[in-house]
């Protein structure tokens, strides 16, 4: 779908959890109706069926990398810290 095609192309075909190829399109918030380009990232195949489990951690990490992303930081160094300090918490 044209979504789907869009956030690939935004994401360079690049998973944002490893930096592999990717072109699984993830809905940050897990809600299949929020279609918002920025509840929407790509992940590569491992990463996405990982974010099957622990769901409560992944949408604060992914949204986490969603919001640096919109203010074009490292994300991966920032956000890798903070789902540390989370996993340290819970």
């Amino acid at each position: 779908n044209a979504i789907k095609k869009e956030i690939i192309k935004r994401d360079g075909n690049i998973c944002k959890i490893c930096g592999n190829f990717g072109n699984y399109v993830h809905h940050i918030d897990y809600d299949k109706n929020n279609n918002d380009c920025s509840n929407l990232i790509n992940l590569c195949c491992s990463c996405h069926s990982k974010t099957n489990f622990r769901r409560r951690r992944w949408e604060d990490l992914l949204s986490c990398f969603a919001m640096f992303q919109r203010n074009s930081y490292n994300i991966k160094w920032h956000c890798i810290n903070r789902g540390a300090e989370y996993a340290k918490v819970n």
